[in-house]
């Protein structure tokens, strides 16, 4: 498993503005990319390799390639399994219960039509094959460090299509779970040394995921050899410069902790304001602690961070407490993305020297 206080990103990085229109991050259709196509793969590539550089140069343990060559993490994946029409998209009735913060009014109208008009599934969900081993592989000839993966859950991706196939959310979060368990094998035999499962409908759609989160969370993770965490948010910052905290938290982290094949929790600590007594509710599961809030450029001081991990270590100890940022780096700007990353790694290295670890 990760040895003691392993400093990480959840997966996003920063993403050039060369590279990306952050206000089509979200369409299907390609146009979020600024680059040609004859361009795009290694402008891509390029991107990848300045977000491994800089997680590399502020010294953190654990790295990803920055999801620089996805568009929009969530919807890379479930809009290209079998199965999924993201051509012919559906209008969905958005939940009142995925209003778990107030969204930014400059963009409230942008997350209205992301949250709404969503790809289908039309025939049996399948895994079409490998979507992002390509990307670890990359990473990993490119660092001699530690590379960890990100994968969207089953619950997350039923959360946001429209059934018009199955019309069981069992059967379909089961299909999902199926053909997302096969991506999570092809990137385990290709050498993952964390598997990260991102499930924020386990937060935003509690009610259903009460009923079938433990049995998906199981489904999805069968099989796998290598560490499995599953993070677990209230959405991009991006979206909600403020965010509220869910009283379903802390049952949500139960029952991750309840699922004997996952091996950590990460967790959105910093933004929405929680406190070490949330922690408790993680069992003995490690804890990936975000300690960077994602809805401000200001830049925590190292001291900010070597107080917080001070504060969660009276609940989690320090072999199995993990400082990383809260989700979704992939909107800041550049300069305040490696600051941050930098301040963890030196507040980090605070607490370690003060508890001799």
């Amino acid at each position: 498993m990760l040895a003691p206080l392993t400093t990480q990103i959840v997966g996003s990085y920063a993403k050039p503005e060369w590279l990306v229109n952050r206000d089509k991050s979200f369409n299907l259709d390609g146009s979020a990319w600024r680059i040609a196509p004859p361009h795009l793969d290694a402008a891509r590539r390029d991107a990848a390799l300045l977000a491994i550089y800089e997680q590399e140069r502020a010294g953190l343990d654990l790295l990803t390639d920055g999801e620089a060559l996805r568009p929009a993490y969530d919807r890379y994946f479930y809009s290209r399994l079998k199965g999924v029409d993201a051509d012919t998209l559906g209008i969905r009735k958005t939940n009142n219960e995925e209003a778990v913060s107030p969204p930014r009014r400059d963009r409230a109208e942008q997350l209205e039509r992301v949250r709404s008009e969503v790809p289908r599934i039309v025939g049996p969900v399948e895994w079409p094959g490998p979507l992002s081993v390509d990307e670890l592989i990359f990473a990993k000839r490119h660092t001699k460090k530690p590379v960890k993966v990100t994968v969207i859950g089953p619950l997350t991706s039923y959360a946001k299509m429209i059934d018009d196939y199955y019309h069981d959310e069992e059967k379909a979060i089961s299909a999902l779970a199926d053909a997302l368990n096969a991506e999570l094998r092809a990137l385990d035999s290709a050498g993952a040394d964390l598997l990260q499962i991102d499930e924020p409908s386990l937060t935003s759609s509690f009610s259903r995921c009460r009923r079938f989160g433990a049995a998906a969370i199981e489904r999805v993770t069968a099989g796998l050899r290598a560490p499995v965490a599953i993070h677990v948010c209230y959405g991009y910052a991006y979206f909600h410069e403020t965010k509220t905290p869910n009283e379903s938290y802390a049952d949500v982290l139960q029952l991750i902790a309840s699922c004997a094949r996952v091996d950590a929790i990460s967790i959105e600590y910093e933004q929405p304001g929680h406190q070490p007594d949330l922690l408790r509710h993680c069992g003995a599961k490690h804890v990936i602690l975000g300690l960077l809030n994602l809805g401000t450029e200001a830049v925590e001081t190292p001291e900010h961070i070597a107080r917080r991990l001070d504060a969660a270590a009276r609940v989690v100890p320090p072999d199995r407490l993990h400082p990383a940022s809260d989700c979704g780096m992939w909107h800041l700007a550049r300069e305040a993305a490696f600051g941050k990353i930098s301040s963890l790694v030196k507040g980090t290295e605070i607490f370690r020297q003060k508890h001799r670890i």
